[in-house]
């Protein structure tokens, strides 16, 4: 890691920086920004106006008594990638070690009253604190939540106040839970959908940003592809569900603006994650997590899973925050569709809440197997290989109060719920299929034989 002295503004590497105490940077960047290679040469690094931000954080670390500060844009080799990816993901860990973070607001200017205390007398203060772009990029998350000290300063280098006098406001602006800004151990008890929720609204330059700079939050560690574009965000979402066994990751939406067709098991963008912020996981020790994992067929586990108007619904085992929005309004679903080749998401722009006392009908213990991820394209030919299935109907005529059971066979093409074979239209198709007729019988009787 690479540390400027804060006295003769030299950079010096160390192997343990956890050894050391220094003081880090917050800010945005802005044209003239001072690269790792300018700043060997100082007198080349002190025409660039982005020089006096380092400047200045040295002289406040210095005030602290501080010996080393540590500033992105200069303490970051970019020119090679190996040591770029090191240090984004290492980037969460130097935050927190840090001794203390300086945000730097360029875009607030000076106001006259801005008091220590824990809110603002004046409305026109929050606003302009609540409208800076720090709050809008999304590698800024991650330093906020993870250092412990962190003060703000507007564009003249004037304190403004502290990660705990203006807890509240930062908290309301971000949606981040109070307590993880005041301790960033507790991250790990957030569900991952309310986590991601956080970024739901920020932004990076590169697309690919979008995704690592999330690296800390989720406690992962991935190689970075420049040039994969939002791929990114699925091998972020991969990682993440290989670490938890939290089903909330699937707890997204699709913009109610846009056709959510059929799709995989992962959201495309972070922004899908908007309304997963009141979410928490449910509680029930009487209820197990099943294990999940990710094959070539794509998501799997093995659940039971609630019958809908031929589709099935798959528990998330998470609710949403009753702290947030009122009294809890049940069990979070999302809707899934049988294939041919197992599940796939529909109607991803809506979850179903489904309350305890609702019951419904629940498969047998089943594996459900769902792609990762589906095109648009793919999505359109889904449909028309689902258009054309072969259903079953029986019409008692009998007279007897009957029960009718149907089996068909090859399993993974009978849709129970639907009554239907899924031909995946094909033109020569066969099915077995086995109907067992049972008459209804009162309490006591004893069953009638099957015919």
């Amino acid at each position: 890691m690479w540390l400027i002295e804060t006295e003769s503004l030299k950079l010096e590497f160390f192997d343990n920086p956890e050894d050391l105490k220094y003081a880090i940077l917050s800010h945005t960047w802005g044209s003239g920004e001072v690269s790792f290679q300018e700043m060997a040469n100082l007198d080349i690094a002190r025409t660039k106006p982005g020089f006096s931000k380092i400047e200045r954080t040295c002289k406040l670390a210095r005030d602290r008594g501080l010996r080393h500060a540590w500033v992105d844009t200069c303490c970051i080799d970019k020119s090679s990638s190996a040591e770029l990816t090191e240090a984004i993901n290492s980037m969460f860990r130097w935050y927190k070690a840090s001794a203390v973070c300086f945000v730097y607001l360029s875009d607030l200017p000076p106001v006259s009253r801005w008091p220590g205390e824990r809110y603002f007398p004046k409305i026109e203060a929050k606003l302009l604190f609540s409208k800076c772009r720090w709050f809008t990029r999304g590698w800024t998350l991650q330093e906020l939540i993870a250092s412990k000290d962190v003060e703000f300063y507007d564009q003249g280098w004037h304190l403004k106040g502290d990660k705990v006098s203006l807890g509240l406001q930062i908290s309301t602006i971000t949606g981040i839970d109070k307590v993880i800004l005041e301790n960033s151990d507790l991250i790990s008890t957030i569900p991952v959908a309310r986590r991601m929720s956080w970024a739901s609204k920020r932004q990076t330059t590169r697309v690919e940003d979008l995704s690592y700079c999330l690296f800390g939050i989720f406690d992962v560690h991935l190689p970075l592809i420049y040039g994969e574009g939002m791929k990114a965000f699925l091998r972020l979402q991969e990682a993440i569900a290989l670490e938890n066994n939290d089903l909330s990751l699937f707890a997204w939406t699709s913009k109610p603006d846009e056709d959510p067709g059929l799709r995989g098991i992962f959201a495309l963008h972070p922004s899908e994650f908007q309304s997963c912020g009141a979410l928490k996981r449910v509680t029930n020790p009487a209820i197990s997590t099943p294990a999940f994992s990710f094959t070539n067929k794509g998501f799997h586990i093995t659940t039971r899973l609630r019958e809908g108007i031929e589709d099935y619904l798959m528990d998330l085992q998470c609710i949403r925050d009753s702290l947030y929005c009122g009294p809890s309004n049940g069990h979070i679903f999302i809707r899934i569709l049988k294939t041919a080749d197992g599940f796939v998401r529909q109607e991803s722009d809506q979850l179903k809440v489904f309350r305890p006392p609702d019951s419904g009908l629940l498969t047998e213990e089943i594996s459900v197997y769902i792609p990762r991820r589906i095109t648009p394209i793919e999505s359109q030919q889904l449909k028309g290989r689902l258009f054309r299935n072969f259903g079953a109907k029986v019409i008692n005529m009998s007279g007897f109060t009957l029960h009718c059971n149907f089996k068909g066979r090859p399993d993974h093409l009978w849709d129970n719920n639907a009554s239907s074979f899924i031909t995946d239209d094909q033109a020569n198709f066969m099915g077995i299929l086995a109907i067992t007729l049972e008459e209804a019988s009162n309490p006591g009787e004893h069953a009638p034989p099957k015919f």
